[in-house]
């Protein structure tokens, strides 16, 4: 009989316990030579939740059972490695079923019999909760952190994580990154900069994503408008004051926010003309944001159209 392995962890704290790639494996080898089984392939997810079916590997398994007609059994070391949610499992067991392909654990061995069947399902059952209640319990542990003014997750960039007197991660700013987010603040309070241009200066000071790359738009505004700078934790709409150290001043997020504001939705450089008042000069007559144009008599700087329009102000430069 053939059979295709299939192996999954969520966590680096899984993957240095039994539970690991390695050792589900040899597990599952073990198991199919000591059945006279041989191994046709295997499939791994790794960092993937089992809360859902939509993991890359399990997609790929799926559609190779589905194209091969040699596949007699898939093994996996624990039910709740394939699935932690009852509807998917008895999913992809009634798919394997329809392909006369059996599901196999290792580590829960049920007889195929209604006893078997009614254990795997109570099995199956139990992981679904566990999953569940263990997200719940994490909920709990990072309101609680959240209140002491600890963020429960990796700090946005400029920060890094260090162990505390406690044992307990804290996080500190980065003597390498925060300088830089620093000067993005600084340099995008000015208003000589739109979200791409500061992007691209940035980038030639040493702020790039972690493929080396420049930032996007939506990166570097996320970055401007982190309030994590500043010393305060948001968490799903809720703000919290938070133990580590503030990389900018409060009046220089704010004055950041305010040029963001003025700039609308991030109205940036449209096309291929800069002008570098875009977005931040407005006419004293009517209050509306000035657009830069060019035209043959020369460039100027003109009121959008509106009902203003016979008061309109015109900034011409040549």
């Amino acid at each position: 009989m053939n059979c295709l392995l299939y192996a999954r962890v969520s966590t680096d704290k899984q993957a240095q316990r039994e539970l690991s790639i390695p050792a589900q494996i040899a597990a599952m080898r073990e198991y199919a030579k000591k059945n006279g089984w041989k191994v046709k392939g295997f499939f791994i997810d790794e960092g993937e939740s089992a809360k859902t079916a939509n993991r890359p590997e399990l997609k790929r398994l799926i559609q190779h059972y589905k194209e091969r007609k040699d596949i007699d059994i898939v093994l996996v070391h624990k039910i709740d490695r394939l699935a932690r949610n009852l509807v998917d499992y008895a999913t992809i067991k009634a798919i394997l079923k329809q392909k006369g392909i059996r599901l196999i654990s290792v580590s829960e061995p049920f007889d195929d019999n209604p006893v078997g069947h009614l254990l795997e399902n109570i099995i199956a059952s139990i992981s679904e909760w566990y999953s569940a209640n263990l997200g719940e319990e994490i909920k709990k542990a990072n309101f609680a952190k959240l209140k002491k003014g600890e963020w429960p997750h990796q700090p946005p960039f400029g920060y890094k994580s260090v162990k505390g007197e406690n044992g307990r991660a804290k996080h500190i700013p980065d003597p390498k990154t925060a300088p830089l987010v620093r000067q993005a603040f600084e340099l995008f309070s000015t208003g000589n900069y739109s979200l791409k241009t500061l992007a691209e200066e940035m980038y030639k000071r040493g702020l790039k994503t972690s493929y080396g790359k420049t930032y996007s738009r939506e990166s570097i505004k996320k970055l401007l408008t982190r309030r994590f700078y500043i010393g305060r934790l948001v968490w799903k709409g809720k703000e919290y004051k938070g133990k580590h150290k503030s990389i900018i001043s409060k009046e220089l997020f704010y004055r950041v926010q305010e040029v963001l504001e003025k700039r609308g939705k991030d109205p940036g450089e449209k096309g291929k003309l800069k002008f570098l008042l875009r977005g931040i000069a407005y006419c004293r007559v009517c209050g509306q944001r000035l657009t830069g144009e060019i035209h043959p008599r020369g460039s100027y700087y003109r009121c959008l159209p509106n009902l203003h329009k016979k008061n309109a102000l015109s900034l011409t430069f040549r």
